[in-house]
Formats: structure tokens, sequence, C-alpha cells
């Protein structure tokens, strides 16, 4: 099983935006993301992820599973899929805010994903049920040691 942690702070020198007169700080957000990965076999992998959010004047926290599988006949590429939900507090407490979902295929030196967020809190009136599409494509600078 893989386990992989990490950290991320942002806006520690708490930077203004807006114009001159009016500008505002910027709270500082904080990032914890932590994840375990375990092989089912040679072509299929499981992950549980959870991802924890704060930025005054609140928080969220998104707890995600995603499954992957190989193609035995090509070790460069893969396919995967996740579910995650985003649980946001605000003012009124916690609420299920959205759910997400992804689909992606990735090799050795490109990675691409087309996810749907679906609007489950109060604001799906006001974006008339409509949800937020995202699509993602990367290229990764590998180096040969």
């Amino acid at each position: 099983m893989d386990v992989t942690v990490g950290l991320a702070a942002h806006h520690l020198n708490s930077p203004k935006v807006g114009q001159i007169t009016n500008a505002y700080p910027l709270s500082q957000r904080y990032l914890l993301f932590v994840s375990a990965e375990k092989n089912i076999n040679r072509q299929l992998k499981h992950k549980l992820a959870l991802s924890i959010i704060s930025q005054r004047p609140s928080q969220q926290i998104v707890p995600s599973y995603s499954m992957t599988f190989d193609f035995p006949e090509n070790d460069d590429v893969a396919v995967s899929a996740s579910l995650a939900t985003r649980i946001s507090r605000n003012v009124q407490g916690y609420l299920n805010d959205a759910v997400l979902i992804s689909v992606g295929i990735n090799s050795r030196t490109w990675h691409g994903c087309f996810s749907y967020e679906i609007n489950t809190s109060g604001l799906s009136f006001i974006t008339r049920g409509n949800g937020a599409m995202e699509l993602t494509l990367g290229y990764y600078i590998l180096e040969d040691n």
C-alpha cells in the first residue's frame, strides 16, 4: 500500500486584493491531503483520499475514491474513474455542497481528465441545476537518471 501525505499553505503574507484604497487582505489558506493506494492485482488499483482545506471563514472536507485500470498490453496507458463529495462549513454549519465525478486517461508523459461537479446545496436553485465541467490536459516533464 502506498500512502501519500501533503501539506500546503497559501497567502502567508496576507496579500491584498483590489484597488489601493479599497484593498483587502486574503485570508491564509491551509491544505492537508492524505491518500492510500492499493494494488488489487497487476492492472487494478484502488485509492482513498481525503483533502481538508481551511480558509477563513469556511472549511471544506473532500473524501474521494478512485479506481485505475492499467491496460495489460500497454503498460504506458491507464484509465481512471473517481467519485468525491465536497462537504463545506459555512455560517449555517456543515453541508454536502457537491458531488464530483471524473474520468481520465494517463500515460508516463501526459494525462487528461474530464470532471463534472453536481451542485447539491441550495445554490443548485441559483445555478438551475447546472453543474460545472472541467477539462484537464497535462504534460509531465521527466528526467532520465
